[in-house]
């Protein structure tokens, strides 16, 4: 059992208690602790809510980069079939002469 001494009749009394007990007087380091352990609550929130939020932006970055590469890609296969096209036609002719 820790002992605190009182600001207003200076005698000891538990540190768990909420008020002194000899003259209800009362006890600060409780609501300190209180305050603190709220502050850190919210700390710990508003990290989550910024590391959610990060997440979030990413992954939106990451679905529209992954979309501009699929378009690329159809681009690239519509190109190539063209050409190929293109290629079949030039060899046809060549053969047929």
């Amino acid at each position: 059992m820790a002992l605190i001494k009182c600001e207003e009749c200076e005698k000891e009394y538990d540190v768990s208690y909420k008020e002194c007990s000899h003259c209800a007087s009362p006890n600060k380091k409780i609501g300190n602790i209180k305050n603190n352990k709220n502050k850190v609550i919210i700390a710990i929130i508003v990290v989550f809510a910024v590391v959610f939020v990060i997440g979030i932006a990413k992954t939106v970055k990451a679905y529209k980069e992954l979309k501009e590469m699929e378009k690329n890609n159809y681009e690239m296969q519509v190109d190539n079939y063209n050409k190929a096209k293109e290629v079949r036609g030039l060899i046809q002719e060549t053969l047929e002469k």
